[in-house]
């Protein structure tokens, strides 16, 4: 009995635990330490590293999207539209079935 317990604990315990690990479109771990430590920076309201972060992400692997869209995030919050819009743009066309619809609108400013 005390063994279906601990299996049941178990097999119901790993599935949750690879669910809650991020799933990014980048699989080069350089690239995604520099992402995370970005994400730091950018809660903690420090966008010059958070920038400085994503850019070195973005030289490791250029098609990573989620280092682009908070890349645009950073240049919102700098007011620099024109910036946010490149990034946005040039995350779409890596994958343009990537993003949820709320990011459309920004493209028609442009």
């Amino acid at each position: 009995m005390k063994n279906c317990i601990v299996f049941i604990v178990f097999g119901l315990l790993i599935p949750c635990l690879a669910l809650a690990q991020p799933n990014y479109t980048s699989t080069n771990k350089g690239a995604i330490k520099n992402y995370e430590t970005a994400t730091g920076f950018y809660d903690n309201y420090q966008n010059e590293k958070a920038k400085n972060e994503l850019e070195k992400a973005i030289n490791k692997d250029p098609r990573f999207i989620e280092a682009y869209i908070l890349l645009a995030n950073i240049f919102v919050d700098m007011r620099d539209y024109e910036g946010a819009v490149e990034q946005y743009k040039i995350a779409i066309g890596i994958n343009p079935n990537f993003f949820p619809i709320t990011i459309t609108p920004w493209l028609l400013l442009s």
